[in-house]
């Protein structure tokens, strides 16, 4: 499954300018065969850890535009938004299928606390999964990726790959490529994360998007300005790195559950 990671800066607190920038670089994806397309974490008004303005139920201005985007281009989509559920705020991920109907949402586990994030939104307590075709694929924003936990549960649902828009900073970005090739290793899986780039009143971005496969090299990258990182999803190449070292078999479940027990 061809699947397309767009690399953009975002149009900052303006969430109409932004979408018209994902649609135009959906345009693009999909005349590279793209079948999904995903942007990077809050991408239509810029990931700021402790703003909940433009935040919105599902259903409103920037899904709807995420929603279009799918079904003008007959493509998945994978935007995240702002949530307002329930009177809290959740950093929440959509899927949309090539019609424009919403699959599934996942909303961040691990809100960002060293930035505060956590003092503003309300974290997630559910994996989301959706299949296309025959891949299975979960989803994990950002933060998560330093959680390896998240990925093991992930595996243990049955996902082929986990897809992870993130907002992640230059000055570590060396840690964003260690824990997507790790989280791919250690699950044998596929592990793209789509980045930012460029400056925001948060901070500075430098892309560095990269997608790491089941051995955990790395079989698509982007460097440091906009960019559409384009790969093909293989199960063949996940089933066949799991089948060759099936490192599954040798855990220790028992084990783990008593040494917990028992500090």
């Amino acid at each position: 499954m061809i699947t397309c990671g767009a690399q953009l800066g975002p149009v900052w607190g303006k969430p109409e300018k932004g979408l018209s920038k994902a649609g135009r670089f959906t345009r693009s994806a999909v005349n590279r065969g793209a079948e999904l397309v995903c942007f990077p974490e809050q991408f239509a008004t810029g990931w700021d850890p402790c703003s909940t303005e433009h935040a919105e139920e599902v259903g409103g201005p920037v899904s709807r535009g995420y929603s279009a985007i799918a079904h003008e281009n007959g493509v998945w989509v994978i935007g995240s938004i702002r949530e307002r559920i329930s009177g809290t705020f959740r950093n929440t991920c959509l899927v949309y299928r090539p019609d424009g109907t919403l699959e599934t949402k996942y909303a961040k586990v691990h809100p960002f606390s060293p930035a505060g994030e956590h003092r503003c939104y309300t974290p997630g307590d559910d994996l989301s999964l959706f299949r296309v075709r025959d891949l299975v694929i979960g989803l994990a924003i950002c933060y998560d990726l330093r959680f390896p936990d998240l990925f093991t549960l992930y595996r243990e649902a049955g996902a082929d790959a986990v897809i992870v828009p993130s907002a992640w900073p230059a000055a570590r970005i060396g840690h964003f490529t260690l824990f997507i090739r790790a989280r791919a290793c250690e699950q044998q899986m596929y592990v793209f994360g789509i980045n930012t780039t460029g400056k925001t009143p948060v901070d500075l971005y430098n892309g560095g998007s990269l997608c790491a496969g089941p051995d955990g090299g790395v079989v698509a990258g982007a460097g440091q300005g906009e960019d559409l990182v384009c790969t093909d999803l293989l199960l063949d190449c996940v089933q066949a790195a799991r089948k060759a070292f099936s490192i599954r078999n040798d855990r220790r479940d028992d084990f783990y559950a008593r040494i917990r027990r028992e500090v």
